[in-house]
Protein backbone atom coordinates (compact mmCIF):
# COMPACT_ATOMS: atom_id res chain seq x y z
CA UNK A 1 0.00 0.00 0.00
CA UNK A 2 2.93 2.36 -0.50
CA UNK A 3 1.34 3.53 -3.73
CA UNK A 4 -1.31 6.21 -3.22
CA UNK A 5 -3.19 4.93 -6.26
CA UNK A 6 -3.41 1.46 -4.72
CA UNK A 7 -4.77 2.92 -1.50
CA UNK A 8 -7.31 4.92 -3.46
CA UNK A 9 -8.51 1.81 -5.27
CA UNK A 10 -9.63 0.32 -1.95
CA UNK A 11 -12.33 3.01 -1.61
CA UNK A 12 -14.64 1.59 -4.28
CA UNK A 13 -17.30 0.84 -1.63
CA UNK A 14 -16.60 3.88 0.56
CA UNK A 15 -19.90 5.13 2.11
CA UNK A 16 -21.15 8.08 0.03
CA UNK A 17 -22.42 9.74 3.21
CA UNK A 18 -18.94 9.85 4.77
CA UNK A 19 -17.79 13.49 5.11
CA UNK A 20 -14.15 12.89 4.09
CA UNK A 21 -13.23 12.20 0.46
CA UNK A 22 -11.24 9.10 -0.59
CA UNK A 23 -8.53 11.14 -2.30
CA UNK A 24 -7.79 13.11 0.87
CA UNK A 25 -7.65 9.91 2.91
CA UNK A 26 -5.34 8.12 0.48
CA UNK A 27 -3.05 11.16 0.32
CA UNK A 28 -2.84 11.05 4.12
CA UNK A 29 -1.67 7.44 3.99
CA UNK A 30 -4.98 5.68 4.65
CA UNK A 31 -6.64 2.82 2.80
CA UNK A 32 -10.18 1.52 3.31
CA UNK A 33 -10.76 -1.54 5.51
CA UNK A 34 -14.22 -2.18 3.99
CA UNK A 35 -15.78 -1.81 7.42
CA UNK A 36 -18.13 1.15 7.87
CA UNK A 37 -15.91 4.27 7.56
CA UNK A 38 -12.80 2.74 9.11
CA UNK A 39 -9.45 3.35 7.39
CA UNK A 40 -5.94 2.16 8.18
CA UNK A 41 -2.53 3.76 7.71
CA UNK A 42 -0.22 1.80 5.37
CA UNK A 43 2.77 2.82 7.48
CA UNK A 44 1.93 2.82 11.20
CA UNK A 45 -1.16 0.59 11.00
CA UNK A 46 -3.30 3.09 12.90
CA UNK A 47 -7.04 2.69 12.36
CA UNK A 48 -9.43 5.64 12.27
CA UNK A 49 -13.22 5.80 11.88
CA UNK A 50 -16.34 7.72 12.89
CA UNK A 51 -15.44 10.67 10.64
CA UNK A 52 -17.36 13.88 11.24
CA UNK A 53 -18.01 16.94 9.02
CA UNK A 54 -15.00 19.21 9.13
CA UNK A 55 -12.48 16.43 9.86
CA UNK A 56 -9.28 16.63 7.82
CA UNK A 57 -7.44 13.39 7.10
CA UNK A 58 -3.91 14.75 7.65
CA UNK A 59 -4.78 16.50 10.91
CA UNK A 60 -6.67 13.50 12.29
CA UNK A 61 -3.81 11.18 11.32
CA UNK A 62 -1.32 13.40 13.13
CA UNK A 63 -3.58 13.88 16.16
CA UNK A 64 -4.25 10.17 16.74
CA UNK A 65 -0.97 8.67 15.48
CA UNK A 66 1.66 11.35 16.04
CA UNK A 67 4.38 8.67 16.11
CA UNK A 68 3.76 7.66 12.45
CA UNK A 69 6.97 8.18 10.50
CA UNK A 70 4.98 8.92 7.34
CA UNK A 71 3.22 11.79 9.09
CA UNK A 72 6.58 12.93 10.51
CA UNK A 73 7.87 13.30 6.94
CA UNK A 74 10.35 10.42 6.78
CA UNK A 75 10.96 8.50 3.57
CA UNK A 76 8.82 5.37 3.72
CA UNK A 77 8.48 4.59 0.02
CA UNK A 78 5.21 6.44 -0.51
CA UNK A 79 4.42 6.92 -4.21
CA UNK A 80 1.97 9.81 -4.86
CA UNK A 81 -0.78 9.42 -7.42
CA UNK A 82 0.20 11.02 -10.74
CA UNK A 83 -3.28 11.43 -12.24
CA UNK A 84 -6.75 12.43 -11.06
CA UNK A 85 -8.62 9.11 -10.63
CA UNK A 86 -11.84 8.42 -12.51
CA UNK A 87 -13.68 7.70 -9.26
CA UNK A 88 -13.48 11.36 -8.30
CA UNK A 89 -16.36 12.52 -10.48
CA UNK A 90 -16.47 15.81 -8.57
CA UNK A 91 -13.06 17.49 -8.30
CA UNK A 92 -12.02 17.59 -4.69
CA UNK A 93 -10.30 20.87 -3.91
CA UNK A 94 -8.92 20.07 -0.46
CA UNK A 95 -10.58 20.79 2.88
CA UNK A 96 -14.33 21.27 3.02
CA UNK A 97 -14.21 25.07 3.12
CA UNK A 98 -11.84 25.23 0.15
CA UNK A 99 -14.13 22.93 -1.79
CA UNK A 100 -17.08 25.26 -1.16
CA UNK A 101 -15.03 28.27 -2.26
CA UNK A 102 -14.18 26.54 -5.53
CA UNK A 103 -17.87 26.34 -6.42
CA UNK A 104 -18.83 29.82 -5.20
CA UNK A 105 -20.96 31.63 -7.75
CA UNK A 106 -21.38 28.59 -9.99
CA UNK A 107 -24.87 27.47 -10.96
CA UNK A 108 -25.52 23.89 -9.96
CA UNK A 109 -26.33 21.80 -13.06
CA UNK A 110 -28.48 19.16 -11.35
CA UNK A 111 -32.07 18.80 -12.60
CA UNK A 112 -33.13 18.21 -8.98
CA UNK A 113 -31.79 21.64 -8.02
CA UNK A 114 -33.59 23.27 -10.94
CA UNK A 115 -36.91 21.68 -9.94
CA UNK A 116 -36.58 22.91 -6.36
CA UNK A 117 -35.73 26.41 -7.61
CA UNK A 118 -38.92 26.34 -9.69
CA UNK A 119 -40.89 25.70 -6.50
CA UNK A 120 -39.87 29.13 -5.25
CA UNK A 121 -37.19 28.32 -2.68
CA UNK A 122 -34.46 30.90 -2.10
CA UNK A 123 -31.94 30.42 -4.91
CA UNK A 124 -28.88 31.20 -2.78
CA UNK A 125 -29.88 28.69 -0.09
CA UNK A 126 -30.66 25.98 -2.64
CA UNK A 127 -27.34 26.43 -4.45
CA UNK A 128 -25.38 26.54 -1.19
CA UNK A 129 -27.05 23.39 0.16
CA UNK A 130 -26.51 21.54 -3.12
CA UNK A 131 -22.80 22.39 -3.27
CA UNK A 132 -22.39 21.49 0.42
CA UNK A 133 -23.74 18.04 -0.42
CA UNK A 134 -21.14 17.67 -3.20
CA UNK A 135 -18.28 18.79 -0.96
CA UNK A 136 -19.32 16.57 1.95
CA UNK A 137 -20.22 13.36 0.10
CA UNK A 138 -18.97 13.69 -3.47
CA UNK A 139 -22.43 12.95 -4.88
CA UNK A 140 -25.37 15.10 -5.93
CA UNK A 141 -28.95 14.97 -4.66
CA UNK A 142 -30.90 12.23 -6.41
CA UNK A 143 -34.38 13.39 -5.37
CA UNK A 144 -36.31 16.61 -4.80
CA UNK A 145 -37.49 15.27 -1.44
CA UNK A 146 -33.93 14.83 -0.14
CA UNK A 147 -32.94 18.38 -1.06
CA UNK A 148 -36.10 19.89 0.44
CA UNK A 149 -35.53 17.82 3.59
CA UNK A 150 -32.04 19.28 4.04
CA UNK A 151 -33.30 22.79 3.33
CA UNK A 152 -36.02 22.27 5.94
CA UNK A 153 -33.57 20.89 8.48
CA UNK A 154 -31.18 23.80 8.01
CA UNK A 155 -33.93 26.36 8.56
CA UNK A 156 -35.49 24.53 11.50
CA UNK A 157 -32.18 24.43 13.40
CA UNK A 158 -32.93 27.98 14.40
CA UNK A 159 -36.66 28.71 14.52
CA UNK A 160 -36.06 32.15 15.94
CA UNK A 161 -33.84 34.92 14.66
CA UNK A 162 -33.36 38.63 15.20
CA UNK A 163 -33.67 41.61 12.92
CA UNK A 164 -31.25 44.56 12.86
CA UNK A 165 -33.12 46.20 15.76
CA UNK A 166 -32.71 43.11 17.90
CA UNK A 167 -36.36 42.11 17.73
CA UNK A 168 -36.93 38.35 17.85
CA UNK A 169 -39.31 36.70 15.44
CA UNK A 170 -40.11 33.14 14.35
CA UNK A 171 -39.27 31.94 10.88
CA UNK A 172 -41.96 30.49 8.67
CA UNK A 173 -41.90 26.70 8.41
CA UNK A 174 -40.26 25.79 5.05
CA UNK A 175 -42.87 23.13 4.20
CA UNK A 176 -45.65 25.63 4.91
CA UNK A 177 -43.80 28.10 2.70
CA UNK A 178 -43.70 25.49 -0.07
CA UNK A 179 -47.42 24.82 0.32
CA UNK A 180 -48.20 28.54 0.02
CA UNK A 181 -45.97 28.92 -3.02
CA UNK A 182 -47.70 26.04 -4.74
CA UNK A 183 -51.12 27.40 -3.81
CA UNK A 184 -50.25 30.81 -5.26
CA UNK A 185 -49.90 29.17 -8.67
CA UNK A 186 -53.43 27.75 -8.60
CA UNK A 187 -56.32 29.33 -10.46
CA UNK A 188 -58.24 31.55 -8.02
CA UNK A 189 -61.56 30.45 -9.54
CA UNK A 190 -61.40 26.64 -9.67
CA UNK A 191 -58.39 26.23 -7.29
CA UNK A 192 -57.46 23.16 -9.30
CA UNK A 193 -55.39 24.03 -12.37
CA UNK A 194 -52.43 26.40 -12.55
CA UNK A 195 -52.98 30.02 -13.53
CA UNK A 196 -52.18 30.57 -17.20
CA UNK A 197 -53.94 33.71 -18.48
CA UNK A 198 -52.98 37.40 -18.13
CA UNK A 199 -55.83 39.86 -18.44
CA UNK A 200 -55.20 43.01 -20.48
CA UNK A 201 -55.10 45.90 -19.63
CA UNK A 202 -55.16 45.34 -15.84
CA UNK A 203 -52.35 42.74 -15.99
CA UNK A 204 -53.76 40.41 -13.34
CA UNK A 205 -52.76 36.74 -13.55
CA UNK A 206 -55.36 34.78 -11.62
CA UNK A 207 -57.12 32.07 -13.67
CA UNK A 208 -56.47 28.98 -15.73
CA UNK A 209 -57.37 28.96 -19.44
CA UNK A 210 -60.71 27.21 -18.98
CA UNK A 211 -61.99 29.54 -16.24
CA UNK A 212 -60.89 32.63 -18.16
CA UNK A 213 -63.09 31.74 -21.13
CA UNK A 214 -66.32 32.75 -19.36
CA UNK A 215 -65.03 35.98 -17.84
CA UNK A 216 -65.54 39.45 -19.28
CA UNK A 217 -64.25 41.30 -16.22
CA UNK A 218 -61.18 40.68 -14.06
CA UNK A 219 -62.28 38.90 -10.84
CA UNK A 220 -59.67 40.91 -8.90
CA UNK A 221 -60.28 44.52 -9.97
CA UNK A 222 -63.49 44.18 -12.05
CA UNK A 223 -61.83 45.98 -14.98
CA UNK A 224 -63.18 45.03 -18.44
CA UNK A 225 -61.03 42.43 -20.15
CA UNK A 226 -59.90 43.57 -23.60
CA UNK A 227 -57.49 40.73 -24.25
CA UNK A 228 -56.52 37.42 -22.71
CA UNK A 229 -52.88 36.40 -23.11
CA UNK A 230 -51.66 32.89 -22.37
CA UNK A 231 -48.52 32.70 -20.24
CA UNK A 232 -46.33 29.99 -18.75
CA UNK A 233 -45.09 29.84 -15.17
CA UNK A 234 -41.71 28.23 -14.52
Amino acid sequence: MCREEARLDTFQSWPPSAPVRPRELSQAGFYYTNSRDRVKCFCCGGVRGNWKPGDEAWKEHERHFSHCVFILGHEVGNIPCQQSPDMDTVPYMGPYEECLRSFAGQQHPSSVVQRVLEMGFDAAEVERTAWERVCKTGVEYDSVEALISDLTRAESESDETQDKEGRTFTKEDPMEKLRKLQQEKLCKVCMDKNIAIVFIPCGHLVTCKKCSEVLSKCPICCAPIIQKVKTYLS
